[in-house]
């Protein structure tokens, strides 16, 4: 199967720029890896700088098995969850940093396994179709950035979008029961300091952020959600993107309106994708509502990739 055609686009949304805030977002592009990163706190952008240089090189370091018989998706999911812990640990031991953090999604793309049959498991792994396929994708978040891929419906005639991740935060009912079980305290959305009212974070799952991790962790942690896709000559394109973008009902406008563009404007090249995506975004800016928008710019700083598939 297949090439893939990228295109990427990272806005700083209005609240930061109307202040002079930096964009804390960022992205990483390489032939097999892509991946977003959600920068917060008062060094947010220093934290995602740090992740886009390391995540790509520890993770395509160890991705290749050794034996022909080992699953590429066990070893993917075993080396992503320590380098998540490795990066947590860098972050938090680093005084510059350890009153931030970062959220990310990142897809890995790889031939897939030997083996045809899946399993799923609740903390890491999980795998779409029971059909062998030549391409998989492995992706992973750790916090609420998004993954979504698009699948065509021979049948129906439509394009349907599947989120590949789920979102760690605290409308996530198991999410929410973790933290709790953890003797995590809730206020509102937020996870809040059971010792300190004045510390608190959206997301239940975050890089960094010591000080929402000390002097003992009660739910928020690093620990990645991983999942394997096997990609077949139905799925047409993936998006990555930062928190918000992705999310229902808002993902099947997306979608459709992706699938539209690409229809109308048949890329050949990472430049054309690059320019659906900007059209997309652009139509974005027309519908989305004024909770989302502040003078027909978004609110926070946003994200997206675009990796359209192609059949060769």
């Amino acid at each position: 199967m297949n090439k893939r055609l990228i295109g990427a686009i990272s806005y700083c949304g209005a609240i930061h720029e109307d202040i002079g805030d930096p964009n804390q977002d960022t992205f990483f592009a390489q032939p097999t890896m892509y991946g977003v990163i959600d920068g917060h706190g008062p060094s947010g952008e220093g934290v995602a700088t740090f992740l886009k240089t390391n995540i790509p090189n520890l993770i395509s370091a160890h991705s290749t098995p050794t034996d022909a018989n080992e699953d590429i998706r066990n070893i993917l999911s075993l080396h992503i969850q320590a380098t998540m812990r490795r990066l947590d640990d860098d972050i938090c031991g680093n005084a510059s940093m350890e009153e931030s953090g970062a959220t990310i999604s990142f897809a890995y793309f790889h031939p897939s396994s030997s083996s045809s049959s899946s399993s799923t498991t609740t903390t890491s792994t999980a795998t779409s179709t029971p059909n062998a396929s030549p391409h998989s994708v492995t992706v992973a978040c750790v916090g609420d950035c998004s993954a979504t891929i698009a699948t065509y419906d021979d049948v129906t005639g439509t394009i349907r979008g599947t989120p590949l991740l789920s979102s760690h935060r605290i409308d996530n009912e198991m999410e929410r029961n973790r933290i709790e079980s953890s003797g995590g305290k809730i206020s509102g959305y937020y996870v809040v300091h059971p010792h300190n009212e004045e510390k608190f974070i959206g997301t239940t799952r975050t890089l960094g952020d010591k000080d929402m991790k000390t002097p003992h962790l009660f739910g928020v942690v690093s620990t990645p959600e991983i999942r394997s896709w096997d990609i077949t000559p139905n799925d047409k394109f993936m998006i990555l993107a930062s928190d918000g973008f992705l999310e229902v009902p808002q993902q099947d406008h997306i979608v459709s309106r992706a699938w539209t563009l690409l229809n109308q404007n048949y890329p050949k090249t990472d430049e054309d994708t690059q320019e659906i995506l900007r059209l997309l975004m652009q139509d974005l800016e027309q519908t989305l509502s004024p909770d989302d928008m502040h003078d027909a710019r978004f609110q926070d700083d946003t994200t997206v990739i675009l990796i359209v598939f192609q059949q060769e």
